[in-house]
């Protein structure tokens, strides 16, 4: 019914009619939320580079600065290390997974100092932590599903259209039902197999989301598991296939993934999902009615 081949060509189609948009969607979800992992192993060997030198923060450098003599050039030294140092740091912030989980760990272990106890540390840290999740990543999910079905159809689709559950105040239910799509995902994740298998029946509930935001959660995960039947195995076929532009994002420190593989591979995804849908439809499947929103899929295939 389709092959990878056929979604690719298409997807290659879709991003450079809106190129700079996808470039746009994928630094805005890095920034948000820090969705790409690209420079895990070069922080750390940043990191060992300021460990010889003792230096782990600004007022660090300033007493080298004042312990070390002009003449000896080492300054220099550790300013060029603490420069490098300070700019990884910032590239982890925007784009590591979980940097805003981080930065929340970074903040509420100061209240340790205020006695606080590391009971209430954790506790605090895994409430932020969840927050951000339900009402922010999962809702930002589904925005991203969103903005790849959209530039199917519409030359210039906008990075704004990310936003669009926030902008019609669609909120309360997106965020249930992804809810206990990752929370599914989470517990099957520990049987390990099943976790896998999982992600791949409820491929398709945040596009379902992005398409139509009021589907109830039985409504998606029946729909998904009946559009994924007989699928999953070329679907993984169809991931594993951008095997080596991760591979390429990692020797490029996300470069390459930024500016390019990240949004072939989501556009792939949104090209699977129509040829789906249209399946589902064609076939009656259950819920199928839920699939309704007929300005944002037209009827070019994959």
């Amino acid at each position: 019914m389709w092959t990878r081949q056929q979604l690719k060509v298409a997807a290659r189609g879709r991003i450079e009619k809106n190129y700079w948009n996808c470039v746009a969607v994928c630094l805005a979800m890095a920034i948000i939320f820090g969705r790409y992992p690209i420079n895990v192993e070069t922080l750390r060997i940043f990191h060992s580079a300021t460990d010889k030198l003792n230096i782990e923060s600004v007022e660090d450098f300033q007493q080298f600065v004042k312990e070390n003599p002009v003449r000896h050039g080492e300054h220099r030294k550790g300013y060029k290390i603490l420069a490098t140092h300070m700019g990884a740091v910032l590239i982890s912030i925007m784009t590591s997974v979980g940097s805003f989980i981080c930065m929340s760990i970074r903040m509420f272990c100061n209240m340790e100092k205020s006695g606080k106890s590391l009971e209430m540390i954790l506790a605090s840290v895994a409430v932020v932590s969840i927050l951000f999740t339900l009402l922010i990543v999962n809702m930002m999910i589904i925005g991203e599903c969103r903005f790849y079905l959209e530039n199917r159809k519409y030359k210039h689709t906008q990075l704004f259209r990310v936003f669009f559950l926030f902008r019609y105040g669609i909120i309360k239910n997106p965020m249930l039902v992804m809810f206990k799509y990752t929370g599914c995902i989470f517990l099957w994740s520990f049987t390990i197999v099943g976790g896998i298998w999982k992600a791949y029946e409820y491929r398709m509930v945040p596009f379902l989301l992005a398409e139509n935001p009021k589907i109830s959660s039985e409504e998606a995960f029946t729909l998904s598991r009946q559009m994924m039947r007989g699928q999953k195995w070329d679907c993984f076929l169809l991931d594993f296939s951008f095997l080596g532009w991760s591979l390429l994002a990692l020797c490029t420190l996300g470069i390459t993934a930024v500016f390019w593989s990240l949004s072939y591979h989501l556009a792939a995804k949104a090209e699977l999902y129509v040829v789906l849908r249209k399946k589902a439809i064609e076939e009656k499947m259950e819920y199928w009615e839920c699939c309704n929103d007929v300005y944002l899929i037209d009827e070019v295939s994959a």
